[in-house]
């Protein structure tokens, strides 16, 4: 599934500001035209049996999180049936907070085929076909702790956060990390608040560095620059939740720097 603007902007507040994002319901919906980044374009059918379905957070609903990729998936089968009337070409399936509106729909997906659905028709999601998978640049670490607060119920609120740099791939997994290892490298502690990032746009979600950061080599040359990513903990692979390429690879040599300007780190999980 797609990340919406208010998806982006709710998963980007939780990491970067602190602010707490556990939907205590939600709601599946079905919509016949693309429902557009900012949930406007939502186009639900009127009446004849349609209604949201509530599909709230929990273990009884959704699946426990695969270690490897991060899917959650619906646990029971969930059916939309046409009672009275014509509901038209179904397109798209969305998850929101409230029952009705666009305003707080988080995700979104094109449904594989689209479906046109006559009186007494019914559509049906078996079991593991609600699948929510999240891009961008969440690695499978943030993939499973994002899906295990929206879909089980488990808080996730880093409260410390490193920037650092890879020499190579990370990978998914995290598991191609390859830091330099020489010329006084470490991550840069760089924690969520106010003081180091800027409010979550309400359109694009975007938050970004309010204060540069300097990475400098000391006594040795560190090597040509990859990736950056974002983990919870000074060391190790196992607390990366996002990474992305540099827009232009640097070799850093001894008393070389690289500076990351105001407002230059900003994530995509779309």
């Amino acid at each position: 599934m797609n990340l919406s603007d208010r998806g982006q902007t709710k998963l980007r507040n939780l990491l970067f500001r602190g602010t707490s994002w556990n939907p205590s319901t939600i709601y599946i919906g079905l919509s016949l035209d693309d429902p557009t980044q900012d949930g406007t374009g939502i186009n639900e059918p009127s009446g004849d049996g349609y209604a949201r379905y509530s599909y709230d957070p929990g273990a009884a609903r959704w699946t426990a999180l695969s270690t490897i990729d991060g899917h959650s998936d619906n646990s029971q089968a969930v059916t939309f049936t046409a009672d009275g009337g014509s509901w038209g070409e179904l397109a798209y399936v969305f998850l929101a907070e409230e029952i009705s509106g666009h305003e707080t729909m988080f995700a979104y997906k094109a449904l594989p085929v689209t479906r046109t659905i006559n009186d007494e028709d019914s559509i049906t999601f078996p079991v593991g076909s609600v699948d929510t998978t999240f891009g961008g640049d969440l690695s499978d670490y943030g993939q499973t702790r994002l899906r295990n607060m929206l879909f089980r119920g488990q808080n996730w609120n880093p409260s410390t956060m490193y920037i650092g740099f890879s020499l190579t791939d990370p990978l998914q997994s995290c598991l191609g990390i390859t830091e330099p290892s020489v010329g006084d490298y470490a991550r840069h502690l760089y924690s969520p608040g106010a003081t180091n990032w800027s409010a979550a746009s309400a359109t694009d979600g975007f938050s970004d560095n309010n204060v540069a950061v300097t990475f400098t080599a000391d006594g040795d040359d560190w090597g040509e620059l990859l990736y950056m990513f974002l983990a919870e903990q000074a060391t190790g692979n196992g607390t990366v939740f996002a990474y992305k390429e540099l827009p232009i690879p640097r070799t850093i040599l001894d008393e070389d720097s690289v500076t990351f300007p105001i407002s230059s780190i900003s994530g995509t999980f779309a």
